[in-house]
């Protein structure tokens, strides 16, 4: 079908900027084609996601924020404090 797969593990407890990295970096690579991004329960995705957008496509914080509240159904600490980290990186312009 002329899938090209890109694994991006992402330990579910420790989340980190490189993984986040990872993920834009194979975003970018793929700008020009349509993309599926999926992970088991769709928290990494959709946070990664979120993030990428707002870094990329002009995405509001809020609109972020409404694409994660449509799936998390809870607050997990070590994710909500890493997009935070993210978010803060991404409003000050740092790659």
């Amino acid at each position: 079908m002329g899938l090209a797969y890109h694994h991006i593990p992402v330990e579910w407890g420790a989340p980190t900027p490189q993984d986040f990295d990872a993920f834009v970096a194979v975003m970018q690579q793929n700008h020009d084609k349509r993309v599926l991004v999926h992970c088991a329960a769709n928290y990494r995705a959709s946070a990664f996601y979120g993030l990428y957008a707002m870094q990329n496509l002009g995405w509001s914080e809020a609109q972020a924020d409404a694409l994660r509240a449509t799936l998390w159904q809870r607050q997990y600490p070590v994710w909500d404090a890493f997009i935070q980290q993210m978010k803060e990186r991404i409003k000050a312009g740092q790659p």
